[in-house]
């Protein structure tokens, strides 16, 4: 039996006419400004190391440290082109895809690195819906809000020509802006 929340609570999100108004989580909005700017930076010092190293004085450590800060300089780029395609993927599906509730299939919580060195538990969910047709789907994702438990329901936006591609409103990267 599955622990139906109050439809109240979504009343408003299936009442709102597209394009729905969508902004940016604040942590997502950080990894968008901070890492390609950091890495473009590490990136422009450490090439400069590279190039402008005279041979006959170059050590192989300084080198290596540069290398370092290029690879290290590549992982925060690669970091924000990823959350620059979530966050495009999650404002458009949010925007103007098709809105259903879903049932919560699957939780756990697994462990993950903080920011300042320590462990932290986030919680995974995977979730199922139907389309109109009847077909079922499913999709996964963190919980940002550490409430959903298995059998609760969670509201899901969804691409109407592909619903493999969807994401719910607690996993999302954007967030819905009150009208």
């Amino acid at each position: 039996m599955t622990k139906e929340q109050p439809f109240a609570q979504y009343q408003s999100l299936f009442e709102a006419s597209k394009p729905r108004s969508v902004r940016i989580r604040t942590f997502d909005r950080i990894i968008l400004i901070t890492f390609p700017v950091a890495g473009l930076i590490l990136f422009y010092f450490n090439a400069t190391e590279i190039l402008g190293l005279p041979q006959p004085r170059t050590s192989s450590s300084q080198i290596v440290d540069a290398l370092l800060g290029l690879l290290f300089a590549a992982i925060l780029l690669v970091v924000g082109c990823v959350t620059a395609w979530k966050v495009r993927l999650d404002k458009k599906l949010m925007r103007n895809g098709e809105l259903v509730m879903a049932v919560v299939t699957h939780q756990r919580l697994v462990k993950a690195q903080s920011g300042r060195g320590g462990k932290k538990k986030r919680s995974r969910v995977r979730y199922r819906f139907k389309d109109p047709s009847g077909q079922l789907y499913q999709g996964t994702g963190n919980d940002h809000s550490r409430r959903l438990r298995v059998d609760m329901t969670v509201p899901v936006f969804y691409d109407p020509t592909n619903p493999e591609r969807n994401v719910a409103i607690c996993t999302a990267s954007c967030e819905l802006e009150e009208s």
